[in-house]
């Protein structure tokens, strides 16, 4: 069976003072110490049995699947650190080669350079390579930072003795809970759903008090706590079937409790959601019954979305726009982003789409503008393609992820004067053909501009020689200057054997990619092509 995870916020009611002392200090404060404990271990190599039986005999209140969610939730943490260490290093080179050139260019100011520019930018080119040589020693070492449990932001306003910063901070670092589901154990061992009289659904926790024993051992004796909950209405049948399934032993759901404040608590019910179809990787093929699908261009103020045949015909076009999305607060933006994936996967099922096809998003942010930086660092590609997705299945659609690469330069050159359309619509259609596994042959129009273009090439090439001649003194720029150079004798010799570099001869993308090198980095070309 298909299914997506699925977590459902519910809030708790009516939780009184004495129920409130009795999940925070007896379930939530231990679980959480249990889980810095475990990443402190883990970080020191202390693994498997050895670390289960020592955080058993340290948190005895805590049951044996409380601690292997603890240890879970700390590995979990350490995982994230090692995945994030190249992106970090990554980036920080990345800053420090940007910081060299405006210091460069700071230096070699004409009518000199200003002292406290230059002082500043040495500084944090000091701290920049400081912390990149830190973490590029923790890959070394195959260690991981320190970490900080609790909130960065809310531990840098305790070293400033801010009022009230202490408590919050300590209150962030116990005010959450983790229980992983169980179908042996009702669905879930320590939360659970209930379904109540007149169809009510309920929260029942499971919280420590006080030990017996059994036998040889000592167990904890546990009472259950109950509340009412609030939630979201569309979510009604997915919780009451979990609750129904799990109480049968059928299904498994995992519960997250958090603390807000004294007294309000939350929770997310994480259940698989079934459904018709699943999501197709770049490498598998799309079903054969899907008759017609939706091709989606992800940009930064709308979507294009464009319907295609099994044959790969254009058959309809649709903008969905959303200026704002990068600039709304986090709430509004999930909810804009929401009814957007809503309005274009029903103009998809309208047209009779059967499946939509979609990017692989990889997103990196290189920086740019301020407008462009204070947009595109809010704005939620990898949510608004996981909305798309996620609405697609439950509408009963197929998805099928392709690679992004060139398909707006593709779509712009064969596509955007053929159809009258923009470039993302083009490049929607691009996608929609990528899905079903349609090449792009160039077109007649295209191939009569290679004559033209190799005599662009033929005199960017010369002017290079000439060039490399009158270089005699400078070793580096002859070398950059060669490698241009056989750039474009690579160029020419593709463009002139088109044949041999086309997609008919198993080279799918070499001529596009090669199109769009030689129009950057020649000038006249962009003339020639459109």
């Amino acid at each position: 069976m298909n299914a997506i995870k699925t977590s459902i916020r519910v809030d708790l009611v009516d939780v009184d003072l004495k129920a409130d002392a009795l999940l925070h200090e007896r379930l939530m404060r231990p679980q959480q110490a249990a889980r810095r404990f475990a990443y402190n271990r883990l970080v020191e190599g202390v693994r498997g049995k050895t670390l289960w039986h020592s955080m058993r005999e340290k948190f005895p209140t805590l049951t044996g699947r409380n601690v292997n969610d603890a240890i879970t939730l700390a590995d979990a943490v350490l995982a994230s650190q090692r995945e994030r260490l190249p992106a970090q290093i990554k980036n920080l080179t990345r800053r420090i080669k940007r910081t060299e050139k405006r210091l460069k260019r700071a230096l070699d100011r004409q009518r000199g350079p200003k002292i406290e520019r230059v002082q500043a930018m040495r500084r944090r080119l000091d701290r920049l390579t400081a912390k990149r040589d830190e973490l590029q020693a923790c890959v070394d070492h195959h260690t991981v930072p320190p970490a900080l449990f609790g909130g960065r932001k809310l531990w840098r306003k305790v070293q400033r003795r801010l009022p009230g910063s202490r408590e919050a901070w300590r209150a962030r670092r116990t005010g959450q809970f983790y229980s992983r589901g169980s179908k042996n154990y009702k669905g879930n061992p320590h939360c659970r759903v209930t379904v109540g009289e007149d169809d009510v659904l309920w929260l029942s926790i499971r919280v420590p008090d006080g030990f017996i024993q059994r036998g040889n051992r000592v167990t904890t004796r546990a009472l259950w706590l109950t509340f009412g909950i609030r939630y979201s209405r569309p979510y009604k049948a997915l919780l009451r079937n979990a609750a129904v399934d799990g109480a049968a032993k059928k299904v498994s759901y995992d519960v997250r409790l958090l603390r807000l404040s004294p007294g309000q608590y939350r929770a997310y019910v994480t259940i698989n959601e079934p459904v018709a179809h699943r999501e197709y990787a770049v490498w598998e093929p799309i079903p054969a019954w899907c008759a017609r699908v939706g091709g989606i261009d992800i940009n930064l103020d709308h979507l294009a979305v464009v319907m295609a045949d099994q044959q790969g015909q254009f058959r309809a076009w649709q903008n969905f726009r959303f200026p704002n999305l990068g600039e709304l607060p986090r709430n509004k933006s999930l909810w804009q982003i929401g009814n957007i994936a809503r309005d274009a996967i029903l103009w998809i099922k309208s047209h009779g789409g059967q499946a939509i096809v979609i990017e692989d998003l990889n997103i990196s942010h290189k920086g740019g503008s301020a407008r462009f930086n204070r947009r595109t660092v809010p704005f939620a590609y990898r949510q608004l393609a996981q909305a798309l997705v996620r609405r697609a299945l439950r509408e009963g659609l197929a998805v099928k992820l392709v690679n992004p690469a060139y398909t707006s330069w593709i779509g712009q050159l064969k596509y955007a004067n053929q159809y009258g359309t923009g470039v993302h619509v083009a490049a929607a259609y691009v996608i929609a053909r990528r899905g079903l596994e349609l090449q792009e042959r160039i077109p007649k129009k295209l191939l009569a501009k290679f004559p033209v273009i190799v005599e662009r090439l033929q005199s960017s090439l010369e002017a290079l020689e000439r060039s490399v001649q009158n270089c005699t003194t400078d070793e580096e720029q002859r070398q950059k200057l060669s490698r241009q150079i056989e750039k474009r004798r690579e160029w020419i010799r593709r463009l002139t054997d088109w044949k041999s570099c086309s997609p008919q001869a198993g080279q799918p993308w070499l001529l596009w990619v090669t199109l769009y090198l030689v129009s950057r980095h020649t000038s006249g070309v962009r003339d020639v092509l459109f």
